[in-house]
């Protein structure tokens, strides 16, 4: 780990190696900076901060970051909130990675947490903080995987740019650098152009300034000097002297605000989470309707639910869908322009702030305690380097807002500026009017509501009937419409109109209906001749037509097996008439049963002792054979099988490997008499040649394959799968045929 807390400027050598990180992490070539703080005045910065937020919090890795000539400018400080020492960083991502990954709980609290804390007095002393993760262990390996596309090799890497509000990595190898934008990997480029085009901008910048741009830096300079002095203690107002961190102020209803990923862009996905706000606390029930899964080319992801409002916010934003660029100036109108495609009245508080009036602090905290929630840009002027957050509250002593970010959950806190004289802020609040009490809720089927993802929704069966709920709120319209998606929300047919708004609808799904893994709900609710509100499935639900794999129960998934008879035992399962079970070791298939019971017993004098043994089982009702379970395997330790050799005569099956042209010659034995089909399939699974389908005499046998199938005609090079089923049970040799 970066030293923790004992890191000082001094060590910030080339090549400096930390325990507790990759070898492929040696933050290096970093430089002291004008107006440099301590290190130990930032730690105590860091640490009262976390303090008043965690009080069990224990300190962990420390990141330096710099700015574009490599002169630090401030440090990631990450924490354990547990009171559990801060572990290893490949433990540490895991950990933050499964905990972002869970379902949304505005109440729910994370094992980590961090305080990005400025290394210079003339910037803001605490930039952000919150739970959950950073960069560094979010997206730090994906963007190495990016570095390694980009300039080959090994990436090592060297350096983090902090050009507010972003972040970059830079990764090096022998033959090159690619500086990487660290959220979205929007940006990519090598770091001299990197650095190029940040001092082009910050030259235009303060360009843009002219006579004033003087008298900025010093107001600027001031304003965060004085704020160190309230973080240090200076005058007794510190947090160890007392603490001025009481007034704190939300929306109504911030708790139900949705975090939505970044898809399309920042300032769309903020816009997204705005209306989604409206939505949700304030009774603009049509604001977000349907939910769909896009690929996002920007990010190179799936984004898997995505509402329909997000794409309408970016169409009205005219965001560039290639890069995620927007214009701020395009927030407000575009905001008042989807809130009347709603049939709403959104009006328009938008208003840009500078070194010159506080960084529009004023109309922030206003808007914020007045109640209005709002579309919060920061960054430089003039370029794209502008992030924009959904904001939902205010500490009124320390200048902080509580934002929902674009990038990922949890919520978190900002300050109103770095309090550099060329940043930026620009706010875009939303003052609606037509808001309605007939609103609508789906509850069930809600699929996957995990944090962009997909694969944990309910399961409903067709054929079966399933019971669609939702909330009316108590204020129950005239009735409401439903319709289904069969394909993550792309398109939509009726499934029930003028249903009655009870909150309960019951679903006969026809028999006809395809099976599929993307299917969607969506609802209209309708009062006195008008459609009124709207909601959909969050993520994609299963409509099931052959069963599930079996949950296996017995023997034990890898322990020893001690005693016999070897049972093998799944769980109970409904709409199911029998099952399959099969015990292979390697690639032989010892047993295979088709069974009307829950269980299956194994002949003991087919194990070898001290021999691992594998199984799998399935289950069939009226639509046909299912998924398969497992494997899962146990290991051989009981007595009276520690000298068996098994069968006298084994089954067996060899084929020539690397065929040429010709004739393929195989081998087949057969412990007894009786029935033998002999086929050959293609890579796809599809037969293309039954050699045998007849009883055979034990013993060895030589049938050949004249490389033609049914149809006699000569099949192509390629790899092919002989399967011979034979004495109950079944073994599968790969054929690879080459020209």
């Amino acid at each position: 780990m970066l030293k923790r807390f004992a890191f000082v400027l001094a060590v910030l050598a080339v090549g400096s190696a930390f325990a507790g990180l990759p070898d492929w992490v040696r933050l290096s070539g970093l430089n002291t900076p004008e107006q440099a703080v301590p290190f130990a005045t930032v730690k105590q910065v860091a640490d009262a901060r976390a303090q008043t937020m965690w009080q069990d919090a224990v300190p962990g890795d420390v990141v330096p970051m710099s700015d574009a000539d490599g002169n630090v400018i401030a440090y990631t400080f990450h924490y354990r909130t547990d009171g559990k020492p801060f572990p290893d960083f490949a433990t540490a991502a895991a950990e933050i990675a499964e905990e972002l990954a869970g379902p949304a709980n505005p109440d729910a609290h994370y094992r980590y947490a961090y305080v990005v804390a400025s290394a210079r007095f003339d910037r803001a002393p605490v930039l952000c903080y919150g739970e959950g993760g950073t960069e560094f262990f979010i997206t730090l390996e994906r963007a190495r995987e990016r570095a390694r596309k980009a300039i080959g090799g090994e990436p090592v890497l060297t350096r983090v740019f902090y050009i507010y509000p972003l972040s970059y990595f830079e990764f090096q190898t022998g033959t090159g650098s690619v500086v990487l934008e660290a959220h979205t990997f929007t940006r990519e480029s090598g770091t001299d152009e990197f650095q190029r085009e940040v001092r082009g901008v910050e030259a235009n910048a303060l360009a843009a300034l002219g006579t004033s741009a003087g008298e900025a830096k010093e107001m600027s300079a001031a304003k965060m000097r004085a704020e160190w002095d309230r973080w240090t203690g200076v005058g007794g107002r510190g947090p160890g002297a007392g603490g001025f961190d009481t007034t704190i102020i939300y929306v109504q209803g911030y708790q139900l605000a949705p975090f939505y990923d970044w898809s399309y862009g920042c300032s769309p996905t903020a816009g997204a989470m705005e209306v989604g706000y409206l939505d949700e606390a304030q009774g603009y029930n049509r604001d977000i309707y349907d939910f769909f899964h896009r690929w996002d080319c920007v990010e190179g992801e799936n984004d898997w639910q995505v509402p329909w409002a997000h794409r309408e916010v970016a169409l009205a934003f005219n965001t560039d869908s290639l890069s995620g660029g927007t214009y701020v100036s395009a927030i407000g109108p575009g905001l008042a322009d989807f809130g009347s495609s709603k049939g709403y009245s959104f009006e328009i508080f938008q208003f840009p702030g500078g070194w010159y009036n506080d960084w529009a602090w004023p109309s922030d905290s206003d808007e914020i305690s007045n109640g209005w929630s709002m579309v919060w840009s920061v960054g430089w002027p003039a370029t794209q380097m502008y992030h924009s957050l959904t904001a939902l509250g205010i500490r009124l002593e320390t200048k902080d807002i509580y934002v929902h970010n674009t990038w990922w959950r949890p919520a978190g806190w900002w300050h109103y500026t770095d309090g550099g004289s060329i940043s930026t802020a620009n706010l875009a609040s939303v003052h609606p009017t037509g808001a309605t009490d007939r609103r609508l809720k789906v509850l069930y089927p809600r699929g996957d509501t995990l944090y962009n993802h997909t694969g944990s929704g309910e399961i409903l069966w067709v054929g079966r009937e399933n019971v669609v709920r939702w909330d009316n709120f108590g204020a129950p319209g005239d009735s409401v419409n439903i319709d289904l998606s069969t394909d993550a929300g792309w398109t939509w047919q009726m499934l029930a109109y003028g249903v009655p708004d009870t909150g309960a609808w019951l679903w006969d799904i026809s028999s006809g209906t395809p099976a599929t893994v993307s299917a969607r709900l969506r609802m209209k609710k309708f009062f006195g001749g008008g459609y009124t509100a709207g909601d959909g499935s969050y993520g994609d639900f299963r409509l099931c037509t052959t069963p599930l794999g079996p949950t296996m129960l017995a023997p034990a998934n890898g322990r020893p097996l001690t005693e016999t008879p070897v049972v093998l035992v799944i769980g109970p399962m409904q709409y199911v008439d029998s099952f399959n079970f099969i015990l292979y070791t390697g690639g032989d298939t010892l047993w295979d049963e088709a069974s009307l019971a829950l269980q299956c017993t194994v002949p003991t004098n087919l194990f070898q002792y001290g021999r691992y043994y594998n199984w799998r089982t399935r289950a069939h009702n009226a639509f046909g054979w299912g998924e398969w379970s497992g494997p899962w395997s146990f290991l051989v330790r009981f007595a009276g099988v520690e000298n068996a050799p098994g069968p006298e005569t084994p089954l067996a099956l060899s084929v020539e490997r690397g065929l040429a042209r010709g004739a393929a010659k195989l081998r087949l034995q057969l412990p007894e008499a009786g029935p033998v089909s002999l086929t050959v399939f293609d890579v796809t699974g599809r037969p293309v040649r039954t050699l045998l389908d007849r009883r055979l005499a034990s013993g060895v046998h030589e049938p050949a394959w004249d490389l033609r199938d049914e149809h006699g005609r000569l099949v192509a090079a390629g790899c092919y799968f002989v399967r011979l089923n034979a004495a109950g049970r079944s073994i599968v040799r790969k054929l690879e045929l080459v020209e």
